[in-house]
């Protein structure tokens, strides 16, 4: 994304963090749904079904998260103090309308992330696009809470995807990858903040693709706030990602909480929102000063 690297400069190198802090922390809980019949794209099995096959199983597994996880996960932010960015499905608000009810009214941030899982971007019109995210914002909306950011299913945009959002008064994305520091996107229209997502210490990846341990992804997450702290560049930040129906499981759960509390403990770290972090961004490049 050229572009976007040429409008990052200026701006990532001057956005500072509350009281001085060096480095964000965002923590993220990715809170999923998949229409009926339809399956993650992992299985806690790890080999594929013959096609055509229903893989029943990933279905189960997928539920857990609205069923359990979310709540476990909710429990341990209520313990910690800590503000969240939840990435919500819209169809959750039918399958799981009081676990959506219950991440508002704990104070946390909730982002959209597509109507369902499987309807990746990039295999819809714009038209079609366009529908499903106004169809998850009415419905998140309805459920009482004011969108602020977008991350898409599997955090994949279509070309569309950030007009799309902008048009519709959204002040920030987690839909890329190329920079460790917040920018602003290019294009017509309002601002747009570019919140970029750290991948190494997502659980996804980590533990259902690469096999870590619940205190492996402790370790890592450890690790990267360390070397993010050492770091000579500015306005680094992090983050660190649960997904409802992967870290609300019990061991998952016991090593996130340890991960958060760690990296809170060091008075050079910010635990925020990503909608606070995108507002911070806003009123810096707009008068220039720290708020």
């Amino acid at each position: 994304m050229t572009g976007s690297r040429a409008a990052a400069g200026p701006l990532a190198g001057t956005v500072r963090w509350p009281e001085g802090k060096r480095l964000a922390l965002f923590v993220n809980v990715a809170f999923e749904a998949w229409s009926p019949g339809v399956a993650p794209g992992v299985s806690p099995m790890g080999n594929p079904l013959p096609p055509g096959l229903p893989d029943t199983a990933a279905q189960s597994w997928g539920r857990f998260g609205y069923r359990r996880g979310i709540w476990r996960l909710l429990d341990t932010l209520d313990r910690l103090g800590t503000p969240a960015t939840v990435m919500t499905s819209g169809l959750l608000t039918e399958l799981a309308p009081e676990a959506v009810r219950a991440v508002i009214a704990g104070g946390h941030e909730i982002c959209g992330h597509g109507w369902a899982q499987e309807q990746l971007p990039g295999n819809l019109t714009e038209d079609a696009e366009a529908a499903v995210i106004d169809r998850c914002l009415d419905a998140l909306g309805q459920a009482g809470t004011e969108v602020e950011g977008w991350i898409s299913p599997r955090c994949t945009p279509s070309p569309a995807t950030f007009d799309l959002v902008r048009g519709r008064g959204l002040s920030w994305t987690g839909d890329v990858f190329d920079d460790d520091r917040p920018y602003l996107l290019p294009g017509a229209g309002a601002p747009l903040v570019a919140l970029p997502l750290t991948m190494e210490t997502n659980d996804l990846p980590l533990v259902m693709k690469h096999g870590h341990t619940p205190n492996s992804f402790r370790e890592i997450v450890a690790d990267s706030v360390q070397a993010a702290l050492d770091s000579p560049h500015p306005a680094l930040h992090l983050d660190i990602t649960a997904h409802t129906h992967v870290t609300g499981r019990v061991g998952m759960a016991g090593a996130f909480e340890k991960a958060i509390a760690e990296a809170a403990s060091d008075p050079r770290v910010w635990i925020g929102t990503r909608g606070q972090a995108s507002r911070l961004v806003l009123a810096q490049h707009t008068t220039g000063v720290t708020p």
